[in-house]
């Protein structure tokens, strides 16, 4: 079984089976995605974007890198569904393919965690260029402001 937790959301452990729904179906692709690459992603974050992470998925600070990774799947996994910004479409649907499922949940943990690793103001300064996130987007000094942008 697949397991995805976090202290916010409940245990999420998926099985894959021939019933089940499209949408079922490229959700768990995305969440099998994020178990295979976001451990070896998280090795490559300096210790202090590790721990800024951690507070940010609420983890409690010595967790293995396979529970951080199922915390912040379980912290991002909504956008990749439901991105923000009006008029914003997901790339993944019921309609998409298992393989380029895969391919696209692969590159969205990838780029999630590469943009924990730049400085804020570069993260901010992308998220800018486009028009329908800057309507969205909470102020510079809000709490959870950085979650927000990388998120956008």
């Amino acid at each position: 079984p697949l397991s995805v937790t976090n202290q916010n959301h409940p245990p999420v452990r998926l099985y894959r089976t021939s019933n089940m729904d499209d949408d079922a179906r490229v959700r768990h692709i995305a969440l099998e995605a994020a178990l295979v690459v976001l451990p070896q992603e998280l090795k490559r974050l300096d210790s202090d974007s590790l721990d800024r992470l951690r507070v940010e998925c609420r983890s409690a600070g010595e967790e293995s890198l396979t529970e951080i990774a199922e915390a912040f799947a379980a912290s991002y996994i909504e956008p990749l569904f439901s991105p923000p910004g009006d008029g914003a479409k997901p790339k993944l649907t019921a309609a998409t393919s298992d393989q380029e499922a895969y391919a696209l949940s692969h590159l969205y943990w990838r780029c999630a965690v590469a943009l924990h690793q730049m400085p804020f103001a570069a993260v901010h300064s992308l998220a800018k260029h486009h028009d329908d996130l800057v309507a969205i987007l909470p102020p510079a000094n809000a709490d959870g402001h950085r979650s927000a942008v990388i998120r956008a």
